[in-house]
This record gives C-alpha cells, sequence and structure tokens, in this order.
C-alpha cells in the first residue's frame, strides 16, 4: 500500500506541477515526542522555519517551546478553498487532489494555487483562535 500510495503521490506531484522535494521522515532518524520529533527532522534538513496546517493549532498552543529552543520559526499554513468545474453540482470542497485534476485537466494546477495565501505566524494564528468552551 505504501508503494501504490507513493507512485500516485509521485503522479498527482507532476500533474500539479509541484516541484517541492520529497524526503521519507522514516529515514530522518527521529525520535522523542510529535513535536521533539518534527524538530529534529527540521534540524536534519536545514529548516529554519517548520509551516504547520492549522490543525495543529491544537496541540502547537502548548508543545511549540521545542521550536522555539532551537530557533525554528512556526509559521501556519493559510489556504481558501477555490471552487472549480466539478461534473456533478453542488461542488463539494476538498474532495481530493484527483478530483480537482479529473474536473480542471491542465487548469488543475493554476487552480490549487489559487486558494493559497501567506502563512501566519503561530503567536498570531494562536491569537485569532476563536474561544472554545470550558466545561
Amino acid at each position: 500500500l505504501l508503494d501504490a500510495s507513493l507512485d500516485l503521490i509521485t503522479l498527482l506531484r507532476g500533474w500539479l506541477e509541484v516541484h517541492t522535494p520529497m524526503t521519507r521522515s522514516s529515514t530522518l532518524d527521529g525520535a522523542g515526542d510529535r513535536v521533539e520529533r518534527l524538530v529534529q527532522i527540521c534540524r536534519r534538513l536545514g529548516a529554519d522555519t517548520y509551516v504547520t496546517p492549522p490543525g495543529a493549532l491544537a496541540y502547537l498552543a502548548t508543545e511549540a517551546t521545542p521550536f522555539t529552543a532551537a530557533g525554528i520559526e512556526v509559521l501556519v499554513h493559510t489556504y481558501v478553498h477555490p471552487t472549480y468545474a466539478q461534473p456533478h453540482p453542488p461542488f463539494a470542497p476538498y474532495a481530493s487532489a484527483i478530483d480537482l485534476v479529473l474536473s480542471e485537466d491542465e487548469r488543475a494546477p493554476a487552480v490549487m494555487r489559487s486558494g493559497r495565501r501567506a502563512p501566519v505566524p503561530l503567536a498570531d494564528a494562536l491569537a485569532a483562535r476563536p474561544a472554545t468552551a470550558v466545561a
């Protein structure tokens, strides 16, 4: 299954014109908890910035110290999902990259990139989070 997934990712990267280098984390010998492993991966790859998805805010709100201690800036990825011509309305966002490629063909890379926004510093993203109810 892993090999099939990697083959599909490679195909999608080509179709979507994604040229960012890719490294399997399993080749980097990370240890420790999830944040410590991420910091180690950043160090091994020579990164001074880590861009994280918004879903990580739940744990980075209290666990970002190892990044700071290592001198690694944490930015939060922001994306506004674009609409495109799916063959069967209504539009279903976040279907898959395969849906985008099959629906938009050669326009798919431009459609995907149209949703990109500048990443936001972690502190700003945390400050902008809606308050959660405490039981």
